[in-house]
């Protein structure tokens, strides 16, 4: 992550925050003690509270609390285009952009 404070997202998010490099057994009977047919079972029987705890836990961790609301910023400019030239028109002066009229 580029971020030095966690409390607000990645300007570039590509799940590395998210990644864990240790063992599946590591991770997953880390604090549980079966062996790994009954985890199995265990897991096919409610792996989807387990994914849904998992993701709750994950939004908890990686939820921004402090962070401005994330506005759309309108286009700058729109291009309009026939087989000879484009044309280019300013539609918001605040705005980022191109956007294509066709």
């Amino acid at each position: 992550m580029n971020n030095t404070e966690l409390d607000f997202p990645a300007i570039m998010n590509d799940a590395r925050a998210l990644t864990d490099y240790r063992s599946s057994c590591v991770n997953n009977l880390n604090s549980i003690n079966m062996d790994s047919l009954t985890y199995r079972n265990l897991l096919q029987e409610n792996g989807m509270n387990r994914i849904r705890e998992e993701r709750k836990r994950i939004e908890e961790y990686m939820t921004c609390k402090s962070c401005p609301d994330y506005t759309i910023i309108e286009p700058n400019i729109i291009q309009s285009c026939n087989e000879r030239h484009c044309d280019y028109q300013k539609i918001h002066n605040n705005g980022l952009g191109l956007i294509n009229d066709n």
